[in-house]
């Protein structure tokens, strides 16, 4: 999973970095506020972002307001990485938008397990956006269904959204799960299959 690392400090960027990779994350390196929140908003493809919190161009606490703005829907998780420690500025972070804390100097058996937490909810905020994708799409083709369908009176032939006219089979098979098995029913057998007397009348 791709992160982004946002330090001003290049020694403290570059081992936090390698530490990352060191555990299986792929870092990029921003060393400005104004370059982190560029990068969050320009590469969706960033899922966790570490952010110190005071850095030039903008500031950590600042950036997570930013993204969270911008991605109403599915924004990427952010920890904020800093030697800030008392309570009152974790809550005013968290308030603000962050989804974890960390203080300096980090563990890395720490650092390790909250991204951990960081993964299983990504992974899980984009599991549930594909399912309401879905729902979405089941809802609309109901909605489709349980309209007004325009069906020509001769052929009977159905008008479909993009104005073209398909067999009514095709059209329920586009719009729907059900699936169609043919036979013949007794009038159509009594018409066109007379001589095979498929369905045979009961004697009284």
């Amino acid at each position: 999973m791709k992160l982004l690392v946002a330090e001003d400090n290049l020694t403290s960027g570059l081992y936090l970095q390698a530490v990352l990779e060191k555990i299986g994350y792929r870092a990029d390196l921003a060393k400005r506020g104004d370059e982190a929140l560029n990068y969050l908003i320009n590469d969706p493809s960033v899922k966790i972002a570490i952010l110190d919190w005071m850095m030039p161009g903008m500031d950590g606490v600042s950036i997570c307001t930013e993204v969270k703005r911008h991605f109403a829907d599915n924004p990427p998780y952010i920890i904020i990485l800093t030697g800030k420690k008392s309570k009152d500025d974790i809550a005013f972070a968290l308030e603000k938008g962050a989804d974890d804390y960390i203080t300096k100097p980090f563990d890395n058996i720490e650092l390790k397990a909250r991204l951990a937490v960081a993964e299983r909810v990504v992974k899980y905020q984009e599991k549930l956006i594909n399912s309401n994708l879905m729902l979405q799409k089941t809802l609309d083709q109901i909605k489709t269904l349980e309209g007004l369908i325009p069906i020509c009176s001769h052929c009977k032939n159905i008008r479909s959204t993009e104005q073209t006219w398909v067999k009514l089979e095709e059209y329920i098979q586009k719009h729907s799960d059900a699936r169609f098995s043919h036979g013949i029913c007794p009038d159509c057998a009594k018409k066109y299959y007379k001589e095979f007397n498929l369905y045979r009348e009961s004697k009284a």
